[in-house]
């Protein structure tokens, strides 16, 4: 779900807090009526499109690698058990021509949608991305230091 800041306009993908402006800030859902105003404004609008554009890309990305890795692998075995010959040639490839075409192409799909969404730049770094939140992290407890976050 995602998230805004009413003070600074950060965009975040949830959260209960603004990790920019503290905990007493806390964040407001992108579709109530507190946040309509900071929707329309032109980098928030981007920033938002980026994000959703990421998510998209990202999940059809990690399905076009199961699909292409599976179905290429299960075209290879078809291809061990051929004859040798054109046959076997043909069997492998098939599967890295399927290999090629759901892995490769989700990639290419994700990369294509990034562009659309950030006005042709290859890639966008939001403003918020670089917000710290290590200074509202509590100093860590005694003891079992690695285990406190």
């Amino acid at each position: 779900m995602m998230k805004m800041c009413p003070s600074c306009s950060g965009t975040y993908a949830g959260g209960a807090f603004c990790p920019r402006c503290g905990v007493a800030q806390p964040l407001v859902d992108m579709t109530s009526d507190r946040a309509r105003a900071l929707r329309d404004d032109v980098d928030v609008r981007r920033a938002v499109q980026s994000h959703y554009a990421e998510r998209a890309g990202m999940v059809r990305s990690a399905l076009g690698f199961l699909i292409g890795t599976l179905g290429g692998l299960f075209l290879l075995r078809f291809a061990v058990g051929a004859d040798a010959g054109w046959s076997r040639g043909a069997w492998l490839a098939l599967a890295a021509g399927w290999m090629l075409v759901f892995a490769g192409g989700s990639v290419a799909w994700a990369r294509r949608l990034a562009r659309q969404a950030n006005d042709g730049q290859p890639r966008y770094v939001c403003v918020d991305e670089d917000a710290p939140v290590e200074a509202h992290r509590p100093p860590p407890r005694r003891g079992l230091r690695w285990l406190t976050w």
